[in-house]
């Protein structure tokens, strides 16, 4: 429907002269010039291109409504008052149908180009609607060599009609919706001017072309120099093109054509792999990457029933350059991958679509991911997106690794992504299983060499049903022991990570983190540690199972390891699981906002759970639970604070430890122990049916073993309710620590409560201690 919608425009500059002079790009005011008119159709956010003395800038709405402000987003001191200002909006809808389905083909080229059309609307004058059609053609070169361009030539495909030359158009800013007058002219070339232009010195050069609407199959881009045509690109439209938007992709230039063009193409490189002969050498380019220039529907080679055991033993880099392996239905035992291994880089490569799954049934190491076994510390997995799903079934048995990016991995993994379910079902076996959103178990050499998780996100559901040992994080399954010590660094997860439970598991440890599930002793001869930072956690960390289990927003167990400046902002919880006399007795849980259990050597540095961050169980056994750590051991917690509440009720009689603290559950590794600097104004609460001093809640600690607390504040309120009616029922609650061993710690310095604190029990014991104070209920 056209829009008839009439503003007029007017132009802020802060430091505005009317000579001519090189200034500040000046931020857009458009308001209604009619009286009582509609209210304009920009939100706060929309982006657009405005166009000025040869140059194109970006822009985004800051201010919407009646009165629309758009804001430059890079500076940059090139306006000049002199010259005209033209507006581009985005335009969506270009072939009737609400579409604008555009892919780049390279044919022939010398460096690396990247091509892409978005459509734009332009506004002239004082009138922002569009008048007439736009394209901008945006060209860069990755080359360190002078790539000169001083004419771009564009041509209808397969000798179409020619352009369609449109006038008087008009588009609604916000959806894109246009409305098309009568088509004019015809032209069957159209050629743009860019003097002499080193594309490799300009990172990006956008080419506005007003007045043309591409072809009904496409374009042809010519760029010159003189009369040389330095490169040809085939840009599709409509069906042919196979993709549902703007696509942008790397164009190697060059006489001599290197890379994987077409799914032929990398047929014959699999084979050469699988070979072992010199055939693949030759997608190779002079840098030793293969590259990808096409997406890869690898439905005939890798759908049901096809015998694809994946690229193996590559040695060389690989780069997708953006694009999408995809059609794949793959179910097969032993390695379920695309990339079965690699000791070269892996580096923007999309897998999977809606749909697509890679699934192990089975064998006595089992491994399932995109990339099955990244083996070189000296490589890394970059810039890759997973959609499809990622899961095993329960004929695996003996070990089991499973991730969204990599199943096991010596390489460093960076700027990667997984927006697919991963799961691992495993029926009762031996050997432990590994489940990681980005990685499933990370191992090492012990070198010297730094090797990193980061700037990775994970947004899939992470799960695991077995009855054996496991370990599970939403980004990262395991760090082993025989790694050298590795950073996770600025990771994100949003996906709910938990391990399921059916089956009675007596003493079986297992680890789960929002980030990462373990981080094990680095090697010992590296002297160093972990290093997790800048991590945030934001999807639910759950359990029912039973076992020894640790487990926390950001880890669950860690060793040697630095937690800084992590963050949790979702529930850590423990659902009722199985009460069987023999799990009352032998298993417990260590349950953290950050941590399950921060052990040996460890540190959780300016850490924060959030108010969204609730730690609650309704599971008969012992626990240890904190808003930071729920065990403290050999290790230092500073200037770390909490805010989410913590409950924790069982209805069984447990005959260990139950301990809730606003900081930590219990400390009791060393003297050297300590929780400093420290808040809470999370409330504390406690109800269980606990024999002995063992049901204790603290402000900041509920059982202090070893070590000191010094200059921690406590606000929240703290409660502890035993309902066990036996004799030697106790019950402790203090506003900084529940219960403290005076033998082993060096004291509670510094500390101040504002709190309220209560300790109860609905039964009189005969010989029963029910406690509260301020800030220490008991010294023992």
């Amino acid at each position: 429907m056209t829009i008839k919608r009439i503003f007029s425009l007017a132009v802020i500059c802060m430091a505005f002269c009317s000579q001519v002079a090189a200034e500040e790009m000046p931020a857009l005011r458009v308001t209604c010039a009619s009286p009582g008119g509609a209210i304009a159709a920009w939100q706060a956010g929309d982006k657009l291109q405005v166009y000025h003395n040869g140059v194109v800038y970006p822009y985004v709405t800051e201010q919407s409504g009646n009165e629309a402000v758009f804001c430059p987003v890079v500076q940059a001191d090139a306006y000049d008052s002199t010259k005209p200002i033209n507006v581009y909006f985005n335009v969506d809808a270009v072939n009737g149908k609400g579409e604008a389905v555009f892919s780049v083909k390279a044919e022939q080229r010398p460096g690396d180009l990247s091509g892409r059309l978005p459509q734009w609307g332009r506004a002239e004058g004082t009138s922002v609607q569009m008048q007439p059609l736009a394209t901008v053609i945006e060209l860069s070169a990755s080359t360190a060599e002078q790539f000169r361009v001083s004419r771009v030539v564009l041509l209808p495909l397969n000798s179409a009609s020619g352009f369609t030359s449109v006038t008087g158009a008009r588009m609604n800013p916000q959806t894109g919706k246009l409305t098309l007058p009568e088509a004019k002219a015809r032209p069957k070339t159209l050629a743009v001017s860019l003097e002499d232009v080193d594309l490799s010195a300009h990172p990006v050069i956008s080419v506005m072309v007003a007045g043309v609407n591409p072809g009904s199959q496409g374009l042809v881009v010519n760029c010159f120099r003189g009369r040389n045509n330095n490169m040809r690109a085939v840009i599709l439209q409509g069906k042919e093109a196979g993709v549902s938007g703007p696509a942008c992709i790397s164009i190697d230039l060059g006489a001599k054509k290197t890379g994987i063009a077409t799914l032929s193409d990398f047929e014959d490189f699999l084979q050469g792999l699988n070979r072992g002969d010199r055939t693949a050498l030759k997608y190779c380019n002079e840098d030793g990457v293969v590259c990808l220039h096409t997406d890869l529907d690898l439905s005939s080679i890798a759908g049901p029933g096809k015998d694809w055991a994946g690229i193996k033993n590559l040695c060389a880099n690989f780069d997708g350059k953006g694009h999408t392996i995809y059609g794949y239905k793959l179910s097969r035992p032993g390695s379920a991958a695309i990339f079965a291994s690699t000791s070269g880089s892996v580096r923007n490569v999309n897998f999977g679509r809606r749909g697509d799954f890679l699934e192990v049934t089975g064998g006595n190491f089992s491994l399932a991911a995109p990339i099955a076994m990244a083996t070189n510390p000296n490589a890394v997995v970059e810039g890759c997106v997973n959609r499809s799903e990622v899961r095993s079934r329960d004929a695996c048995t003996g070990g089991v690794i499973i991730g969204g990016i990599v199943a096991r991995s010596s390489s460093s993994v960076r700027n990667c992504a997984n927006l697919g379910k991963v799961t691992l079902q495993s029926a009762s076996s031996h050997g432990v299983k590994y489940v990681g959103g980005i990685v499933g178990n990370v191992i090492g050499d012990q070198g010297t060499n730094a090797n990193d998780i980061s700037s990775c996100v994970n947004r899939g559901e992470i799960s695991c049903n077995t009855s054996e040992k496991a370990w599970v994080g939403g980004v990262a399954g395991r760090i082993s022991e025989n790694a050298k010590a590795w950073t996770v660094e600025k990771c994100t997860n949003k996906g709910k990570v938990f391990i399921a439970g059916t089956e009675e598991r007596i003493s079986i440890l297992s680890s789960i983190g929002g980030i990462v599930g373990e981080l094990a002793l680095p090697a010992s001869c590296h002297g160093a540690s972990h290093l997790v930072k800048g991590c945030r956690n934001t999807g639910a960390v759950f359990t029912n199972a039973d076992g020894r289990i640790s487990m926390g927003g950001i880890a669950g167990l860690v060793r040697m390891t630095r937690l800084e400046n992590c963050s949790n902002a979702a529930e850590v919880s423990h659902g009722r699981g199985l009460d069987s006399e023999a799990s009352l007795e032998r298993n417990y849980m260590n349950m953290g906002g950050i941590v399950g259990l921060l052990s040996m050597g460890s540190e959780a540095f300016s850490c924060e759970n959030a108010t969204t961050g609730a730690v609650s169980s309704t599971y008969s056994c012992a626990h240890r639970m904190g808003g930071i750590a729920g065990n403290s051991s050999k290790s230092v917690i500073s200037q770390c604070s909490n805010a989410a509440p913590l409950t924790f009720e069982l209805s069984k009689v447990a005959k260990s430890v139950c301990a809730a603290g606003g900081i930590c559950g219990v400390q009791d590794g060393a003297a050297t122990d300590c929780i400093d600097n420290s808040t809470n104004s999370g409330n504390v609460s406690l109800t269980v049916n606990v024999t002995g001093l063992n049901a204790v809640a603290g402000g900041v600690l509920g059982f202090l073993s070893k070590g000191g607390i010094s200059n921690c504040r406590n606000s929240g309120n703290v409660t502890a309710v035993n309902q066990l009616a036996l004799p030697d029922m106790h019950c402790l609650a203090g506003g900084i620590a529940a219960r403290v061993n005076s033998k082993d710690v060096t004291g509670v310095e510094g500390c101040a409560n504002n709190g309220q604190v209560s300790a109860s029990a609905p039964f009189s014991p005969s010989k029963g201690i029910v406690v509260s104070g301020e800030i220490v209920a008991r010294y023992d």
